[in-house]
């Protein structure tokens, strides 16, 4: 090694790539006119490197999304109109008891033909495949499911194109929620945020569930006028002063 020329490519005020040009004593210097080509160069090697920069940034962002949408217990899905793009552990775990709609590869398969026939026009109006431009974008149907429980809510909505998370393909987000699952924020949180005794955070989810005190006193095996008790304490640590007030900010955090 006899010289050496270095070209630093730079994102967001920190480094991020460093290029080293060297050359033998029997190349000599690097002149004038090499120097000149590099810096023809250095844009274009500058935006190969924010691309790059972009893309790791893309990846990261990602991950914690598609993280997130696992700990859903929505069943959330991307579909695309070769099929189905991503589904979290909530729609493989509803698909896997098929009652109410199937996963097999990549499609997504309702067995009743009239909710099959209504989700596919959601979906093909969601991905701009309707040639009638008055089609809906989108929309609500529900799944009757062969086990007799409620039916589920199925929710499709159109994904931007330079919002799509996949290639530049349109695609429908589809969200399917199950009335029989109630989510709850974990303990830990409860008592983090209000510091609930272990007392309280039970009459909170009995709460949460839909019980009166007189009910979740039944259930909890403890006498009304100590559930009311542990009620009075918890509206005083979360500020509020009705039932449905209460169950309407705890339902809040299930959402974090």
């Amino acid at each position: 090694m006899h010289t050496v020329m270095r070209l630093t490519l730079a994102h967001r005020h920190r480094f991020l790539t460093i290029i080293s040009l060297v050359r033998p004593p029997s190349a000599g210097e690097f002149d004038a006119a090499a120097v000149e080509r590099c810096r023809v160069l250095m844009p274009h090697l500058q935006r190969a490197a924010h691309i790059r920069f972009q893309v790791q940034d893309v990846g990261a962002m990602l991950g914690g999304l598609a993280d997130v949408a696992d700990r859903s217990v929505t069943a959330v899905l991307l579909l695309g109109r070769d099929g189905v793009r991503f589904a979290n552990s909530a729609a493989r775990a509803m698909a896997a008891t098929a009652d109410g709609f199937l996963l097999r590869g990549d499609r997504f398969e309702i067995p009743d033909r009239n909710a099959d026939a209504a989700f596919q026009r959601l979906v093909a109006g969601a991905v701009g495949a309707l040639q009638n431009l008055d089609a809906p974008r989108g929309g609500v149907v529900r799944l009757a499911r062969r086990s007799g429980k409620a039916s589920y809510t199925v929710t499709v909505a159109p994904v931007k194109r330079e919002a799509s998370w996949i290639g530049h393909d349109p695609m429908a987000l589809v969200l399917v929620a199950d009335p029989d699952v109630t989510p709850s924020p974990p303990k830990e949180m409860l008592a983090q945020l209000f510091c609930f005794t272990a007392a309280e955070t039970r009459v909170a989810e009995r709460l949460m569930m839909g019980d009166s005190p007189e009910q979740a006193a039944a259930f909890l095996h403890v006498k009304t006028a100590t559930a009311r008790w542990h009620l009075a304490s918890i509206y005083r640590k979360t500020g509020t002063n009705r039932q449905a007030e209460l169950v309407r900010l705890l339902l809040s955090l299930a959402m974090m």
